[in-house]
C-alpha cells in the first residue's frame, strides 16, 4: 500500500540552513558517543568489539537472523563482522546454526546469557534516553526516532519504503 500524501517534497519551512545542519550533525555524534559510553564497561566485561552490544540488542529484537543480515546492515567487510560474531560467541552470549537447505547461512539466536545481557543492555541505554528526554512529550521523542530512522535508512526524503508501510498499516 503507498501513501500518495507522504510523497511530497518537505515545505520550505522543513529547510534547515548550514548552521542548522551543522547542529544537527553535532548532536548526532556526540548523543552516540553517550550511548557508546553507557555500555561500555558490559562491553569490556564481555571483551566483545565496538558492535557486539548493539548486534545482541538487534538479534534480540528480530532484526538479525543471519551473520548475512548483520554485514548488509552495518556495511562492513564480512571479516570484520565475523570477528565480532566470534567474539560474541565466545562470551557465550550467541549461538549460531546452520540451514538445512543452505549450510553457508549462519543462523543467530541469543543464548539464555545473550538474553540477559540484552536486557542489562537496555536497561542501561533506556537510563540514559529517560534521564536525557524526560523533558520532552512521547509524541515529540517519537518524531525525533522517526528522523532518525530516516536519517539512517539512507533513502531520500519523499520515498516510502517498505518499512513505512509497515509502520502504518
Amino acid at each position: 500500500m503507498r501513501h500518495p500524501a507522504k510523497l511530497r517534497p518537505a515545505p520550505d519551512e522543513a529547510m534547515l540552513s548550514p548552521g542548522e545542519i551543522g547542529a544537527l550533525i553535532e548532536a548526532l555524534t556526540f548523543a552516540q558517543r553517550e550511548l557508546v559510553s553507557a555500555v561500555k564497561d558490559l562491553r569490556d566485561d564481555y571483551r566483545l568489539g565496538p558492535r557486539g552490544p548493539w548486534i545482541v540488542g538487534q538479534i534480540n529484537r528480530g532484526q538479525f537472523r543471519t551473520q548475512a543480515d548483520v554485514v548488509r546492515y552495518y556495511k562492513v567487510g564480512r571479516s570484520i563482522i565475523t570477528d565480532e560474531m566470534r567474539m560474541l560467541h565466545q562470551a557465550g552470549l550467541v549461538a549460531t546454526r546452520t540451514y538445512e537447505n543452505d549450510a553457508r547461512q549462519l543462523g543467530l539466536t541469543l543464548t539464555t546469557l545473550g538474553e540477559k545481557f540484552a536486557d542489562r543492555i537496555g536497561q542501561a541505554l533506556g537510563m540514559v534516553i529517560r534521564e536525557r528526554v524526560s523533558h520532552y512529550s512521547r509524541p515529540e521523542i517519537l518524531a525525533c526516532t522517526r528522523l532518525l530512522r530516516d536519517l539512517a535508512s539512507g533513502v531520500p526524503a519523499g520515498v516510502w519504503t517498505e518499512r513505512q508501510d509497515e509502520e502504518y498499516e
